[in-house]
């Protein structure tokens, strides 16, 4: 394994001397085997973050990126890109199993005063537009899912995303706290496989090795979704929809322009 590390300038004395005394930064490493594929901008500033990348995976950094207390693991062939002037704090990255997550210009992923946010790929892809900023606490993609998120949104903290099939959201997404948007039941609703699946997992949280029965959800461009929210699988929000406080949209082919004021029932 190839060990590459990076220095600041301007950092305390005892950094220094440390950093000095080891040969190597503490506190941001680089991790790679020789199968791996590199283009990192020697701009990219990085701050008690690390990155390990391996089994053909890649990893493509432009200029001016901000990486603050980020942590990235890129395997099983799998892609991330990281586009210029780009600020990524607090935020845990998982790829493997030929993922792709790319992430536009100009975004603010995370933030360094809120909780941690966690994005799991996994044989999946993720494409986040330019000028956006994400504070979810949650974003994952499995089973072969595609999640495409436009330019100019915004996801409050606390909201999730889980995506088994397909999510698209057009531009200008408002998206207040604690949101979720699934196009996934996440678990199998026949008790005796969740049940099964738990008994060979534990002490494990439950991971489900069959996809769950899904339905592609569509949101257009300008959508307001409100506090505590719900967007459930098979839901069609045509543009400039209003989704209001505690409702919960599932299964909605909507075509025109409309309010949602009142919860929908949860379907299966």
């Amino acid at each position: 394994m190839e060990m590459i590390c990076n220095s600041f300038s301007q950092q305390p004395i005892f950094k220094i001397l440390l950093k000095t005394l080891l040969f190597k930064d503490p506190f941001n490493f680089f991790l790679k085997d020789n199968s791996t594929h590199t283009k990192i901008s020697k701009y990219t500033k990085k701050k008690y973050s690390s990155i390990v990348l391996k089994d053909n995976s890649t990893i493509e950094i432009e200029d001016n990126v901000v990486l603050e207390n980020v942590s990235i693991i890129c395997k099983g062939t799998s892609k991330l890109v990281i586009k210029e002037n780009t600020k990524i704090s607090n935020v845990s990255i998982k790829l493997d199993d030929n993922s792709q997550l790319v992430f536009g210009d100009n975004n603010l992923i995370g933030s360094v005063d809120k909780e941690s946010m966690f994005i799991n790929i996994y044989n999946g892809s993720a494409l986040i537009g330019s000028k956006s900023k994400l504070y979810l606490k949650h974003l994952q993609v499995r089973f072969g899912g595609r999640l495409s998120i436009g330019k100019f949104a915004g996801i409050g903290d606390q909201s999730e995303i889980r995506c088994d099939e397909s999510i698209t959201i057009g531009d200008f997404l408002l998206c207040s706290y604690n949101v979720s948007i699934y196009d996934t039941n996440v678990h199998s609703v026949n008790s005796l496989t969740r049940n099964k699946e738990i008994i060979d997992q534990f002490p494990s949280g439950l991971s489900d090795s069959k996809k769950p029965k899904t339905a592609a959800v569509v949101l257009g461009n300008n959508i307001w979704l409100g506090k505590n929210s719900a967007i459930l699988k098979g839901s069609v929000l045509a543009s400039d929809s209003i989704v209001g406080m505690n409702t919960t949209i599932s299964n909605i082919q909507e075509q025109k322009t409309k309010t949602f004021t009142t919860t929908k029932p949860r379907s299966f």
